[in-house]
């Protein structure tokens, strides 16, 4: 099994444990542009699942991006005092779709990093369409922009919403809880650094 899973990173195969995983990676694939580095901003209203998401990105083999002196003043100037403006930006359970869009908006701007994880666990008498719409909007306007940065986002709503929205195209890839979205993640990252090295690197190591 180890030298089959050699063997299929170097071919550059993404290789799934199951049939579940199969459709996260996927979706991810489908909707996404690939990273161009490792470095993973998490933004999120609840502190629990945000660190849960750290440790799973990191255990996947990406990097926690470090957000800019610049991007934490943006920050600042809409979020409440008691956010959080490190990485994982925490913008507490106040936060409303329009703090969401900006932001994602900020930290999709910021050169440090290279791809964003978006967490909303839904208060009661919240609409978790709403938020996720304010995620599409910023995806969409940086893809039409020529600016296109992965965005995954973890919707932590009633299983009625996460059916509904699953499989709608025009969103960007949507999970239930953060490990599965970190999975996907670096399943990007991988095919990305994979993409890039050079031809000759592809076939190293291999006689024919």
């Amino acid at each position: 099994d180890v030298t089959v899973s050699a063997l299929l990173e170097q071919c550059g195969v993404l290789r799934a444990n199951t049939i579940e995983e199969l459709f996260d990676i996927d979706r991810a694939l489908v909707r996404c542009p690939l990273p161009e580095g490792p470095r993973v901003a998490i933004v999120t209203n609840a502190r629990g699942p945000a660190i849960i998401a750290t440790d799973a990105c990191i255990n996947q083999g990406l990097k926690l991006a470090e957000i800019s002196a610049a991007t934490r003043e943006t920050l600042a100037a809409f979020l409440p005092p008691e956010a959080s403006l490190a990485n994982p930006v925490d913008m507490i359970a106040s936060a409303v779709p329009d703090s969401y869009a900006r932001t994602l908006r900020a930290v999709l701007d910021d050169p440090g990093v290279d791809l964003a994880l978006v967490i909303n666990v839904t208060p009661l008498m919240s609409d978790p369409g709403e938020v996720l719409a304010s995620v599409a909007d910023v995806v969409r306007a940086r893809r039409d922009a020529g600016l296109p940065k992965p965005v995954l986002a973890v919707m932590m709503a009633s299983d009625s919403f996460y059916r509904e929205i699953q499989e709608r195209t025009d969103l960007p890839p949507v999970y239930r809880f953060p490990e599965p979205a970190a999975r996907a993640a670096a399943m990007l990252w991988r095919y990305s650094a994979w993409k890039k090295r050079p031809v000759d690197e592809a076939t190293a190591g291999f006689e024919v």
